[in-house]
Protein backbone atom coordinates (compact mmCIF):
# COMPACT_ATOMS: atom_id res chain seq x y z
CA UNK A 1 0.00 0.00 0.00
CA UNK A 2 1.01 3.63 -0.23
CA UNK A 3 2.43 4.94 3.03
CA UNK A 4 3.96 8.27 3.95
CA UNK A 5 6.66 9.03 6.49
CA UNK A 6 4.62 11.76 8.18
CA UNK A 7 0.99 10.78 7.55
CA UNK A 8 -0.12 7.25 8.54
CA UNK A 9 -2.15 5.30 6.00
CA UNK A 10 -5.84 4.91 6.81
CA UNK A 11 -8.11 2.11 5.67
CA UNK A 12 -9.96 4.47 3.32
CA UNK A 13 -6.81 5.73 1.58
CA UNK A 14 -5.81 4.50 -1.86
CA UNK A 15 -3.64 1.38 -1.91
CA UNK A 16 -0.59 1.10 -4.14
CA UNK A 17 0.95 -2.35 -3.46
CA UNK A 18 4.73 -2.64 -3.53
CA UNK A 19 5.13 -6.39 -3.88
CA UNK A 20 3.60 -9.23 -5.89
CA UNK A 21 2.13 -10.67 -2.70
CA UNK A 22 0.55 -7.33 -1.79
CA UNK A 23 -0.91 -6.98 -5.28
CA UNK A 24 -2.48 -10.42 -4.96
CA UNK A 25 -3.92 -9.60 -1.54
CA UNK A 26 -5.47 -6.40 -2.85
CA UNK A 27 -7.02 -8.33 -5.73
CA UNK A 28 -8.45 -10.83 -3.23
CA UNK A 29 -9.98 -7.93 -1.28
CA UNK A 30 -11.69 -6.69 -4.43
CA UNK A 31 -12.97 -10.15 -5.31
CA UNK A 32 -14.31 -10.74 -1.79
CA UNK A 33 -16.25 -7.49 -1.85
CA UNK A 34 -17.91 -8.52 -5.11
CA UNK A 35 -19.34 -11.80 -3.77
CA UNK A 36 -23.06 -11.32 -2.98
CA UNK A 37 -24.07 -12.16 0.59
CA UNK A 38 -20.53 -12.82 1.81
CA UNK A 39 -19.89 -11.63 5.37
CA UNK A 40 -16.30 -10.46 5.21
CA UNK A 41 -13.91 -8.58 7.48
CA UNK A 42 -10.54 -7.51 6.10
CA UNK A 43 -7.53 -6.95 8.34
CA UNK A 44 -4.38 -5.29 7.06
CA UNK A 45 -1.58 -6.03 9.50
CA UNK A 46 1.68 -4.16 9.78
CA UNK A 47 4.84 -6.29 9.89
CA UNK A 48 3.85 -9.35 11.92
CA UNK A 49 6.45 -10.70 14.33
CA UNK A 50 6.56 -13.17 17.18
CA UNK A 51 7.28 -16.81 17.92
CA UNK A 52 7.49 -18.93 14.74
CA UNK A 53 7.49 -15.89 12.42
CA UNK A 54 9.92 -16.69 9.62
CA UNK A 55 9.27 -13.58 7.56
CA UNK A 56 8.54 -10.17 9.10
CA UNK A 57 11.47 -9.16 11.28
CA UNK A 58 13.25 -12.51 11.14
CA UNK A 59 15.58 -11.71 8.19
CA UNK A 60 16.84 -8.75 10.21
CA UNK A 61 17.54 -11.07 13.14
CA UNK A 62 19.48 -13.32 10.79
CA UNK A 63 21.45 -10.27 9.64
CA UNK A 64 22.42 -9.72 13.26
CA UNK A 65 23.81 -13.23 13.52
CA UNK A 66 25.70 -12.83 10.25
CA UNK A 67 27.35 -9.56 11.26
CA UNK A 68 28.32 -10.95 14.65
CA UNK A 69 29.95 -13.86 12.81
CA UNK A 70 31.72 -11.46 10.42
CA UNK A 71 32.67 -9.14 13.29
CA UNK A 72 31.56 -6.19 11.16
CA UNK A 73 29.22 -3.24 11.56
CA UNK A 74 25.72 -4.03 10.29
CA UNK A 75 25.14 -1.31 7.71
CA UNK A 76 21.60 -0.84 6.41
CA UNK A 77 20.07 1.08 3.52
CA UNK A 78 18.35 4.44 4.04
CA UNK A 79 18.29 5.72 7.63
CA UNK A 80 16.91 5.06 11.09
CA UNK A 81 13.65 6.91 10.34
CA UNK A 82 12.30 4.43 7.79
CA UNK A 83 8.88 3.42 9.15
CA UNK A 84 8.43 -0.32 9.55
CA UNK A 85 5.34 -0.46 11.76
CA UNK A 86 4.71 -3.75 13.55
CA UNK A 87 2.14 -5.94 15.26
CA UNK A 88 2.81 -9.00 17.41
CA UNK A 89 1.26 -12.25 16.18
CA UNK A 90 -0.57 -12.67 19.50
CA UNK A 91 -2.32 -9.33 19.06
CA UNK A 92 -3.07 -10.09 15.44
CA UNK A 93 -4.85 -13.29 16.49
CA UNK A 94 -6.65 -11.44 19.30
CA UNK A 95 -7.82 -8.75 16.89
CA UNK A 96 -9.25 -11.29 14.45
CA UNK A 97 -11.24 -12.97 17.23
CA UNK A 98 -12.32 -9.57 18.60
CA UNK A 99 -13.70 -8.42 15.24
CA UNK A 100 -15.44 -11.72 14.53
CA UNK A 101 -17.14 -11.65 17.92
CA UNK A 102 -18.31 -8.09 17.26
CA UNK A 103 -19.47 -9.15 13.80
CA UNK A 104 -17.91 -6.12 12.14
CA UNK A 105 -18.64 -7.45 8.68
CA UNK A 106 -18.02 -5.36 5.60
CA UNK A 107 -15.23 -3.41 7.32
CA UNK A 108 -11.47 -3.03 6.82
CA UNK A 109 -9.09 -2.58 9.76
CA UNK A 110 -5.40 -1.80 10.02
CA UNK A 111 -3.62 -3.82 12.70
CA UNK A 112 -0.67 -1.87 14.10
CA UNK A 113 0.73 -1.69 17.61
CA UNK A 114 1.47 1.40 19.70
CA UNK A 115 5.19 1.55 18.94
CA UNK A 116 5.17 3.46 15.63
CA UNK A 117 8.20 1.30 14.92
CA UNK A 118 11.05 2.58 12.78
CA UNK A 119 14.05 0.83 11.30
CA UNK A 120 16.25 2.42 13.94
CA UNK A 121 14.19 0.92 16.78
CA UNK A 122 14.61 -2.61 15.45
CA UNK A 123 18.28 -2.22 14.61
CA UNK A 124 19.00 -0.90 18.11
CA UNK A 125 17.42 -4.03 19.59
CA UNK A 126 19.26 -6.35 17.20
CA UNK A 127 22.56 -4.64 17.98
CA UNK A 128 21.96 -5.16 21.69
CA UNK A 129 21.01 -8.81 21.23
CA UNK A 130 24.05 -9.70 19.13
CA UNK A 131 26.45 -7.20 20.69
CA UNK A 132 27.26 -5.59 17.33
CA UNK A 133 27.38 -2.07 15.94
CA UNK A 134 25.11 -0.79 13.19
CA UNK A 135 25.02 2.16 10.83
CA UNK A 136 23.20 3.40 7.72
CA UNK A 137 24.18 4.25 4.17
CA UNK A 138 21.90 7.28 4.30
CA UNK A 139 19.30 8.40 1.79
CA UNK A 140 21.70 9.88 -0.77
CA UNK A 141 23.99 6.87 -1.12
CA UNK A 142 21.03 4.49 -0.92
CA UNK A 143 19.29 6.31 -3.78
CA UNK A 144 22.44 6.13 -5.91
CA UNK A 145 22.85 2.43 -5.15
CA UNK A 146 19.22 1.78 -6.11
CA UNK A 147 19.87 2.87 -9.71
CA UNK A 148 21.08 -0.72 -10.23
CA UNK A 149 18.59 -2.60 -8.08
CA UNK A 150 19.46 -6.02 -9.45
CA UNK A 151 23.16 -5.54 -8.87
CA UNK A 152 22.53 -4.10 -5.41
CA UNK A 153 20.35 -7.03 -4.33
CA UNK A 154 22.83 -9.57 -5.71
CA UNK A 155 25.67 -7.89 -3.83
CA UNK A 156 23.70 -7.82 -0.57
CA UNK A 157 22.73 -11.48 -0.88
CA UNK A 158 26.29 -12.54 -1.69
CA UNK A 159 27.46 -10.62 1.36
CA UNK A 160 25.03 -12.45 3.66
CA UNK A 161 24.32 -15.91 2.26
CA UNK A 162 27.84 -17.36 2.34
CA UNK A 163 28.59 -16.47 5.98
CA UNK A 164 25.06 -17.55 6.99
CA UNK A 165 25.73 -20.98 5.48
CA UNK A 166 29.06 -21.15 7.30
CA UNK A 167 27.44 -20.04 10.55
CA UNK A 168 24.74 -22.71 10.26
CA UNK A 169 27.31 -25.38 9.44
CA UNK A 170 29.44 -24.40 12.42
CA UNK A 171 26.32 -24.61 14.58
CA UNK A 172 25.51 -28.12 13.39
CA UNK A 173 22.53 -27.18 11.22
CA UNK A 174 22.23 -29.03 7.92
CA UNK A 175 19.12 -27.18 6.80
CA UNK A 176 16.97 -24.25 7.90
CA UNK A 177 14.04 -22.30 6.46
CA UNK A 178 15.53 -19.10 7.85
CA UNK A 179 17.50 -16.97 5.44
CA UNK A 180 18.99 -13.49 5.06
CA UNK A 181 18.01 -13.55 1.38
CA UNK A 182 16.16 -10.46 0.17
CA UNK A 183 14.46 -9.60 -3.11
CA UNK A 184 14.30 -6.31 -4.97
CA UNK A 185 11.18 -5.15 -3.14
CA UNK A 186 13.13 -5.04 0.12
CA UNK A 187 15.52 -2.29 -0.95
CA UNK A 188 12.98 0.37 -1.92
CA UNK A 189 12.43 3.41 0.26
CA UNK A 190 8.87 2.47 1.23
CA UNK A 191 7.48 3.49 4.60
CA UNK A 192 5.05 1.09 6.25
CA UNK A 193 3.16 3.63 8.35
CA UNK A 194 -0.37 2.66 9.36
CA UNK A 195 -3.16 4.44 11.20
CA UNK A 196 -4.74 2.05 13.70
CA UNK A 197 -7.32 4.49 15.06
CA UNK A 198 -10.32 2.66 13.62
CA UNK A 199 -9.69 -0.61 15.47
CA UNK A 200 -8.86 1.19 18.72
CA UNK A 201 -12.15 3.07 18.44
CA UNK A 202 -13.89 -0.31 18.54
CA UNK A 203 -12.36 -0.86 21.98
CA UNK A 204 -9.43 -3.09 21.05
CA UNK A 205 -6.18 -2.66 22.98
CA UNK A 206 -2.80 -4.18 22.21
CA UNK A 207 -1.27 -6.46 24.82
CA UNK A 208 2.23 -6.13 23.32
CA UNK A 209 2.73 -2.45 22.51
CA UNK A 210 6.01 -2.70 20.59
CA UNK A 211 8.96 -4.95 19.76
CA UNK A 212 11.43 -5.33 22.61
CA UNK A 213 14.68 -7.14 23.19
CA UNK A 214 12.78 -9.63 25.33
CA UNK A 215 10.17 -10.58 22.75
CA UNK A 216 12.68 -10.78 19.88
CA UNK A 217 14.95 -12.96 22.00
CA UNK A 218 11.92 -15.17 22.58
CA UNK A 219 11.67 -15.62 18.81
CA UNK A 220 15.35 -16.49 18.50
CA UNK A 221 15.35 -18.94 21.40
CA UNK A 222 12.35 -20.70 19.89
CA UNK A 223 14.26 -21.05 16.62
CA UNK A 224 17.25 -22.44 18.53
CA UNK A 225 15.01 -25.00 20.25
CA UNK A 226 13.59 -25.95 16.86
CA UNK A 227 17.17 -26.37 15.60
CA UNK A 228 16.71 -23.92 12.75
CA UNK A 229 18.89 -21.12 14.17
CA UNK A 230 22.45 -21.80 15.37
CA UNK A 231 22.79 -21.34 19.12
CA UNK A 232 26.40 -20.31 18.53
CA UNK A 233 25.17 -17.19 16.72
CA UNK A 234 23.92 -15.74 20.00
CA UNK A 235 26.30 -14.25 22.57
CA UNK A 236 26.72 -16.53 25.56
Amino acid sequence: MFSDEKVPHRESDDCIPWTVTAKCKLQVEKEMKSIPGLNWIIVRPAIVYGVSDKMGLTPRLVFGGVYRYLNETMKMLWDENLRINTVHVVDMARAVVFLCEKERTGQIYNLVDDGNTKQGDINNIISDIFNINHDYWGNTLSTIAKTDTTGLVNEINEKHLVPWAALCSAGGLDNTPLTPYIDQDAVHHNHLHLDGTKLRAEGFTYSIPKPTQENLLEVLKDFVNMKIFPATALPS
